[in-house]
């Protein structure tokens, strides 16, 4: 957990921040560095989502578990991925 912590420091966070400011440009490859930074976001924490289950799950409970403990790192990656693809695809919302 904690080499991908650390991935999701140096390899995400550049594109997340390259495709903000993109995306404020209203610059098509914002949307694309935007849609990559959502992606591995939504790659690594479904995979931590199963994994961390079992440590952090009977503490919490359900709610807070699939709200904000990791479910929040799930939905934002799954909706930037989808708002993305809509922006690139040319959809105008």
């Amino acid at each position: 957990a904690l080499g991908a912590a650390w991935a999701d420091w140096l390899l995400a966070l550049p594109l997340f921040v390259a495709g903000v400011v993109g995306v404020l440009l209203e610059e098509a490859w914002g949307y694309v560095l935007f849609g990559a930074a959502g992606t591995i976001s939504l790659y690594i924490n479904i995979i931590l989502w199963f994994t961390e289950k079992e440590y952090v799950y009977p503490s919490r409970g359900p709610l807070k578990y699939f709200t904000y403990y990791w479910g929040f790192f799930v939905y934002w990656g799954a909706l930037t991925l989808a708002y993305s693809a809509l922006r690139v695809g040319g959809v105008e919302l």
